[in-house]
Protein backbone atom coordinates (compact mmCIF):
# COMPACT_ATOMS: atom_id res chain seq x y z
CA UNK A 1 0.00 0.00 0.00
CA UNK A 2 2.76 2.45 0.44
CA UNK A 3 4.20 1.98 -3.16
CA UNK A 4 0.88 3.92 -4.81
CA UNK A 5 2.09 7.28 -3.72
CA UNK A 6 5.58 6.55 -4.70
CA UNK A 7 4.42 5.58 -8.56
CA UNK A 8 1.95 8.67 -8.59
CA UNK A 9 4.76 10.77 -8.53
CA UNK A 10 7.05 9.15 -10.77
CA UNK A 11 4.01 9.39 -13.25
CA UNK A 12 3.49 12.35 -12.87
CA UNK A 13 7.50 13.63 -13.04
CA UNK A 14 7.93 11.61 -16.63
CA UNK A 15 4.83 13.23 -17.84
CA UNK A 16 6.46 16.92 -16.67
CA UNK A 17 9.49 15.56 -18.14
CA UNK A 18 7.85 14.85 -21.78
CA UNK A 19 6.02 18.57 -21.47
CA UNK A 20 9.55 20.13 -21.29
CA UNK A 21 11.04 18.22 -24.00
CA UNK A 22 7.85 18.47 -26.68
CA UNK A 23 7.92 22.52 -25.81
CA UNK A 24 11.65 22.55 -25.81
CA UNK A 25 11.16 21.18 -29.64
CA UNK A 26 8.37 23.09 -30.42
CA UNK A 27 10.79 26.51 -29.23
CA UNK A 28 13.69 25.56 -31.29
CA UNK A 29 11.41 25.36 -34.49
CA UNK A 30 10.21 28.17 -33.75
CA UNK A 31 13.19 29.74 -33.32
CA UNK A 32 14.50 28.31 -36.88
CA UNK A 33 11.57 29.69 -38.34
CA UNK A 34 11.93 33.17 -36.94
CA UNK A 35 15.30 33.56 -38.69
CA UNK A 36 13.87 32.76 -41.85
CA UNK A 37 13.45 36.23 -43.90
CA UNK A 38 10.67 34.80 -45.49
CA UNK A 39 8.75 34.08 -41.90
CA UNK A 40 9.59 37.11 -40.00
CA UNK A 41 8.04 39.26 -41.96
CA UNK A 42 4.88 37.24 -41.34
CA UNK A 43 5.28 36.61 -37.96
CA UNK A 44 5.50 39.21 -34.98
CA UNK A 45 8.24 39.03 -32.51
CA UNK A 46 7.17 38.30 -29.75
CA UNK A 47 5.56 35.05 -30.20
CA UNK A 48 9.70 33.97 -29.92
CA UNK A 49 9.51 35.56 -26.86
CA UNK A 50 6.58 34.32 -25.42
CA UNK A 51 7.84 30.36 -26.17
CA UNK A 52 11.24 31.17 -24.81
CA UNK A 53 9.85 32.75 -21.85
CA UNK A 54 7.30 29.77 -21.64
CA UNK A 55 10.12 27.21 -21.86
CA UNK A 56 12.41 28.57 -19.01
CA UNK A 57 9.29 29.05 -16.92
CA UNK A 58 8.26 25.65 -16.74
CA UNK A 59 12.24 24.16 -16.85
CA UNK A 60 13.08 26.36 -13.52
CA UNK A 61 9.95 25.35 -12.37
CA UNK A 62 9.97 21.43 -12.55
CA UNK A 63 11.91 19.96 -9.97
CA UNK A 64 12.38 15.77 -9.51
CA UNK A 65 10.87 14.56 -6.62
CA UNK A 66 13.12 12.88 -4.20
CA UNK A 67 12.30 8.89 -4.40
CA UNK A 68 11.20 7.37 -1.54
CA UNK A 69 13.00 4.23 -0.71
CA UNK A 70 10.23 1.53 0.42
CA UNK A 71 10.87 -0.07 3.99
CA UNK A 72 10.53 -3.65 3.79
CA UNK A 73 7.75 -4.26 6.57
CA UNK A 74 8.65 -7.84 8.98
CA UNK A 75 6.31 -10.55 7.88
CA UNK A 76 4.38 -12.69 10.69
CA UNK A 77 6.81 -15.62 10.49
CA UNK A 78 9.83 -13.41 11.26
CA UNK A 79 8.00 -11.49 13.78
CA UNK A 80 6.71 -14.84 15.74
CA UNK A 81 10.31 -16.05 15.38
CA UNK A 82 11.88 -12.80 16.88
CA UNK A 83 9.48 -12.77 20.00
CA UNK A 84 10.11 -16.68 20.39
CA UNK A 85 13.91 -15.58 20.11
CA UNK A 86 13.59 -13.11 22.98
CA UNK A 87 11.49 -15.18 25.09
CA UNK A 88 13.84 -18.10 24.87
CA UNK A 89 16.50 -15.48 25.83
CA UNK A 90 14.97 -14.25 28.68
CA UNK A 91 12.99 -17.02 30.81
CA UNK A 92 16.55 -18.05 31.62
CA UNK A 93 16.90 -16.27 34.79
CA UNK A 94 19.89 -16.30 37.71
CA UNK A 95 19.36 -18.43 40.31
CA UNK A 96 19.61 -15.93 43.17
CA UNK A 97 22.16 -17.28 45.70
CA UNK A 98 21.41 -17.29 48.87
CA UNK A 99 23.95 -15.07 51.67
CA UNK A 100 26.34 -17.72 53.74
CA UNK A 101 25.55 -17.55 57.07
CA UNK A 102 28.72 -17.74 59.38
CA UNK A 103 28.03 -18.75 62.91
CA UNK A 104 29.34 -16.13 65.62
CA UNK A 105 30.44 -17.25 68.52
CA UNK A 106 27.95 -16.61 71.42
CA UNK A 107 28.81 -16.14 74.78
CA UNK A 108 28.33 -18.65 77.55
CA UNK A 109 27.38 -18.51 80.96
CA UNK A 110 28.99 -20.19 83.12
CA UNK A 111 31.06 -20.57 86.24
CA UNK A 112 32.99 -17.22 86.86
CA UNK A 113 37.26 -18.19 86.38
CA UNK A 114 39.29 -18.11 89.25
CA UNK A 115 41.51 -15.57 89.20
CA UNK A 116 44.57 -15.35 91.82
CA UNK A 117 46.17 -12.25 93.39
CA UNK A 118 46.94 -10.22 96.42
CA UNK A 119 43.87 -9.80 98.48
CA UNK A 120 42.43 -10.81 101.89
CA UNK A 121 43.72 -14.43 103.34
CA UNK A 122 41.03 -17.15 102.31
CA UNK A 123 39.73 -19.76 103.66
CA UNK A 124 39.13 -23.51 102.34
CA UNK A 125 35.73 -23.64 104.00
CA UNK A 126 32.49 -21.54 104.56
CA UNK A 127 31.43 -22.93 108.06
CA UNK A 128 34.32 -21.49 110.05
CA UNK A 129 34.30 -18.14 107.80
CA UNK A 130 35.31 -17.17 104.40
CA UNK A 131 36.76 -13.68 104.60
CA UNK A 132 34.18 -11.98 102.66
CA UNK A 133 33.28 -8.89 104.56
CA UNK A 134 36.22 -6.60 104.59
CA UNK A 135 35.93 -5.30 107.94
CA UNK A 136 36.59 -8.64 109.57
CA UNK A 137 39.89 -10.36 108.19
CA UNK A 138 43.05 -11.97 108.42
CA UNK A 139 46.04 -10.39 105.74
CA UNK A 140 48.87 -12.53 108.21
CA UNK A 141 49.62 -15.32 108.48
CA UNK A 142 48.78 -16.69 105.35
CA UNK A 143 46.79 -19.91 105.08
CA UNK A 144 48.75 -22.93 105.28
CA UNK A 145 51.76 -20.87 106.93
CA UNK A 146 53.94 -22.72 109.77
CA UNK A 147 54.23 -20.59 113.20
CA UNK A 148 56.55 -20.76 115.80
CA UNK A 149 56.72 -18.86 118.91
CA UNK A 150 55.10 -15.28 118.86
CA UNK A 151 53.25 -14.50 115.75
CA UNK A 152 51.61 -11.20 114.96
CA UNK A 153 48.17 -11.61 113.58
CA UNK A 154 48.01 -8.60 110.84
CA UNK A 155 44.32 -8.13 109.84
CA UNK A 156 41.29 -5.41 110.46
CA UNK A 157 38.43 -5.50 112.38
CA UNK A 158 35.96 -2.83 112.06
CA UNK A 159 31.94 -2.91 112.10
CA UNK A 160 28.74 -0.58 112.56
CA UNK A 161 28.26 -0.15 116.81
CA UNK A 162 31.64 -2.09 117.06
CA UNK A 163 31.39 -3.88 120.38
CA UNK A 164 34.78 -6.25 120.31
CA UNK A 165 36.40 -8.71 118.30
CA UNK A 166 37.93 -12.11 119.18
CA UNK A 167 40.39 -14.82 117.70
CA UNK A 168 38.99 -18.64 118.15
CA UNK A 169 40.98 -21.84 117.94
CA UNK A 170 40.22 -25.32 117.19
CA UNK A 171 42.34 -28.30 116.33
CA UNK A 172 42.29 -29.43 112.72
CA UNK A 173 39.49 -32.75 112.23
CA UNK A 174 37.17 -31.31 115.24
CA UNK A 175 34.07 -30.53 114.91
CA UNK A 176 33.53 -27.17 113.80
CA UNK A 177 31.08 -26.15 117.21
CA UNK A 178 34.40 -26.82 118.96
CA UNK A 179 36.25 -23.30 119.01
CA UNK A 180 37.67 -21.72 122.15
CA UNK A 181 38.39 -18.16 122.70
CA UNK A 182 42.10 -16.77 122.60
CA UNK A 183 41.91 -13.66 123.48
CA UNK A 184 39.12 -10.64 123.59
CA UNK A 185 40.01 -6.87 122.19
CA UNK A 186 37.72 -3.97 122.72
CA UNK A 187 39.29 -1.99 120.25
CA UNK A 188 38.66 -1.91 117.04
CA UNK A 189 41.26 -2.08 114.38
CA UNK A 190 41.25 -0.34 111.21
CA UNK A 191 42.71 -1.73 107.72
CA UNK A 192 46.23 -3.98 107.70
CA UNK A 193 46.31 -3.51 111.29
CA UNK A 194 48.54 -5.73 113.95
CA UNK A 195 45.18 -7.46 115.67
CA UNK A 196 46.77 -9.15 118.18
CA UNK A 197 50.29 -11.41 119.15
CA UNK A 198 49.82 -14.96 119.02
CA UNK A 199 51.62 -16.83 121.40
CA UNK A 200 52.09 -20.64 118.93
CA UNK A 201 53.84 -21.98 122.29
CA UNK A 202 50.59 -22.26 124.51
CA UNK A 203 49.41 -24.58 121.90
CA UNK A 204 50.93 -28.31 121.42
CA UNK A 205 51.87 -28.60 117.57
CA UNK A 206 49.65 -29.57 114.69
CA UNK A 207 47.09 -27.80 112.44
CA UNK A 208 44.62 -25.57 113.49
CA UNK A 209 41.80 -23.43 112.47
CA UNK A 210 42.74 -19.75 113.56
CA UNK A 211 39.21 -17.28 113.23
CA UNK A 212 38.61 -14.12 113.52
CA UNK A 213 35.17 -12.58 115.14
CA UNK A 214 34.24 -8.69 114.96
CA UNK A 215 30.77 -8.45 117.14
CA UNK A 216 28.57 -5.45 117.45
CA UNK A 217 26.59 -3.88 120.81
CA UNK A 218 23.71 -6.53 119.78
CA UNK A 219 26.04 -9.73 120.04
CA UNK A 220 25.92 -9.90 115.90
CA UNK A 221 29.07 -10.15 113.44
CA UNK A 222 29.25 -10.01 110.27
CA UNK A 223 31.04 -13.26 108.11
CA UNK A 224 33.92 -14.75 109.84
CA UNK A 225 37.37 -15.08 108.65
CA UNK A 226 39.02 -18.71 109.47
CA UNK A 227 42.48 -19.63 107.90
CA UNK A 228 44.47 -22.69 108.77
CA UNK A 229 47.42 -22.37 110.01
CA UNK A 230 50.38 -25.45 111.49
CA UNK A 231 52.13 -24.50 114.49
CA UNK A 232 55.46 -26.20 115.21
CA UNK A 233 57.67 -25.12 117.90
Amino acid sequence: MNQSPNRWQQALAGITVLIVVVTTIAGALLLALSDDPAVVGQRPPTATRIVLSTIALQTATITPSATLTPTATPTQAETATQTETTTATNTHQPTPRRPTHTPQPTATRGLPIATTGPGPTQTTTTTDGACSYPGSTIYEPLPGEILTDITPVVGTAVYPDFSFYKFEIRPRGSDSNDYLTAVTREQAKPNRSILWEFDTRAYPNGDYWLRLVVVDSTGNYPERCAILITIRN
